[in-house]
């Protein structure tokens, strides 16, 4: 309990410094009721994925175009082009890493379990990727979330890169927007997508919590708070996402649904409410209000006529 306590403490010191502390939407803010999520915190409240139909990721997004990248955008830090099947990856790792990176992706028990964030989305490390795993999850979606682990093949999954390194924090602006898309369009198909890095707890973690921000009710603080009791060995108080933390902050400001700033508590379109409201009020009314036409009447010839000419100049001087 008192950890648990210094954690909430760490994470709403860590969040408030960008002024993004306080709640998100609830129901009738546009989002669907049957996505309720109960979080598994008591710290949290249960939250609910956008009812947003209709997501596609453009073919000139930064995501789509920049697969082919040898080099990333800004540093010029290597992008590491191999690929391997997922069969031998395992093989891969004892003979390609050092020891430091081999213990960053497999050796710790929590970095290899595969983590669900929410009813669409998974997170584990790259020694976490598992063919049964993937298979009783349905995994059609793998995102790559780094610049030096090699991508993996799996049958039946679209592999992505995401270019983003704690080398190079604001590389993370480039691509949060897309991968939210990317997974939210995924989701609308009935897809599920796992997210790796070398760990599980830091590049997945920002693009994760991009996602909340974006396609749920949930504000920064809300879903870093939703991911540091979800995933196991996440922890803000050791200073994980630290050099992330101004491009989030930064997207979390931005990405503010629609639904959640202009709340329609009705599934009506607004036309039709104020068209209904109109013919309610003209029905309470009885016959509806016709506009009348005065008649203009001509001003009489003589000294009555300059009378009424003066008599209508004082009555507008007066309005």
């Amino acid at each position: 309990m008192h950890r648990q306590l210094l954690k909430t403490k760490s994470l709403l010191k860590w969040s408030c410094l960008g002024g993004l502390c306080g709640g998100g939407g609830s129901d009738g803010d546009g989002y669907s009721n049957e996505n309720n999520i109960k979080a598994e915190s008591r710290f949290m409240r249960p939250f609910s994925i956008s009812s947003v139909q209709h997501v596609k990721l453009a073919n000139d997004a930064p995501l789509i175009k920049d697969q082919n990248l040898t080099k990333t955008k800004k540093g010029k830090n290597p992008i590491n082009q191999d690929k391997v099947p997922l069969s031998k990856l395992k093989v891969y790792i004892e003979k390609n890493f050092d020891a430091e990176l081999v213990e960053r992706t497999s050796v710790n028990s929590d970095n290899i379990v595969t983590t669900k964030i929410i009813q669409n989305l998974y997170v584990t490390s790259l020694g976490g990727l598992k063919a049964k795993t993937l298979k009783n999850y349905k995994v059609n979606l793998l995102l790559n979330a780094s610049i030096d682990l090699p991508m993996v093949e799996v049958g039946g999954c679209e592999s992505l890169r995401v270019p983003i390194s704690e080398l190079e924090p604001e590389s993370l602006s480039l691509y949060v927007s897309d991968v939210a898309d990317k997974i939210h369009e995924n989701y609308l198909k009935n897809g599920q997508t796992v997210i790796f890095c070398h760990d599980g707890n830091l590049n997945s973690m920002a693009l994760s919590a991009g996602y909340l921000c974006k396609y749920t009710d949930l504000s920064l603080s809300e879903a870093l708070t939703h991911l540091q009791f979800t995933r196991k060995g996440f922890e803000l108080a050791e200073g994980n996402l630290e050099g992330f933390k101004k491009p989030l902050e930064k997207f979390a400001k931005k990405a503010k649904k629609p639904q959640a700033q202009a709340p329609v508590k009705s599934e009506q379109p607004q036309e039709e409410i104020s068209k209904q409201s109109k013919s309610k009020s003209s029905k309470k009314s009885g016959k509806p209000k016709t506009k009348t036409k005065t008649k203009k009447t001509a001003p009489k010839s003589g000294k009555s006529g300059k009378a009424n000419t003066k008599s209508t100049k004082q009555g507008s001087t007066k309005q």
